[in-house]
């Protein structure tokens, strides 16, 4: 997530080919199963959607679609490889697959270990978002399962979102980042349960990277204010 917004400020500064060079290093790091690995190869599957999502925005910033066009197959085999990660997912018993979304894995800020949670679905969500826009705008037939599978994930995360939305006793509602049928949200221990601010990087920091659909999105105004009351 880091390089997005690095390439990003890069490109605001005027650095167009250190960016353009950033993107390259970024898409040389698909492996060829279709995943990219922008640290260590393991369940970090936001990487590879993340990657989708710097994509189009450089492009977009760049006023210049020529990569896009370029690394077509890469992104398609990203795209791919999302969707057998989805359907490895929904062929076993965690409670991702029950409901749909990517199979457990790493969601990083406070929450650690592989696990059924939602960040790398809410990433995902944004790159085929954002890389099913251009591919339409651009008349890229050849990616247009990238639209299918958005709207087949985010059907699926609404209803989630839906069921393991919780209330803050401050009274407003949010979503954890962590599923309610983790073991470690059922610790006897309060103070070591993951806390309702843990992980809500990925949520906010998606909604701030120009995916434009938060306000209907059930869990989005409940990210900003746990960030809100908790750290201010």
């Amino acid at each position: 997530m880091d390089g997005n917004f690095l390439l990003e400020s890069a490109r605001y500064l005027g650095y167009d080919r250190e960016a353009d060079e950033g993107l390259r290093s970024e898409w040389a790091k698909q492996l060829p199963s279709g995943q990219v690995v922008a640290a260590v190869p393991g369940e970090h599957w936001k990487d590879t959607a993340i990657a989708m999502f710097t994509l189009v925005r450089q492009c977009e910033l760049k006023q210049d679609w020529s990569f896009f066009r370029d690394l077509e197959p890469n992104v398609r085999k990203a795209v791919e490889f999302l969707i057998g990660i989805r359907d490895r997912a929904k062929a076993g018993s965690s409670t991702n697959g029950k409901y749909g979304l990517l199979a457990p894995g790493f969601a990083d800020g406070g929450i650690d270990g592989v696990r059924s949670e939602f960040t790398n679905t809410v990433w995902t969500l944004a790159g085929l978002k954002a890389v099913s826009e251009a591919a339409e705008r651009l008349g890229m037939e050849s990616l247009r399962e990238a639209r299918k599978f958005y709207d087949e994930l985010r059907a699926a995360f609404v209803a989630a979102a839906r069921r393991e939305m919780v209330k803050h006793p401050q009274g407003f509602e949010y979503l954890p980042m962590l599923s309610h049928e983790d073991a470690a949200m059922q610790d006897p221990d309060p103070w070591k349960r993951p806390r309702p601010q843990s992980a809500q990087w990925a949520s906010v920091a998606r909604d701030f990277s120009r995916t434009r659909f938060r306000s209907k999105r059930p869990s989005g105004a409940g990210s900003y204010s746990v960030t809100s009351v908790l750290y201010t």
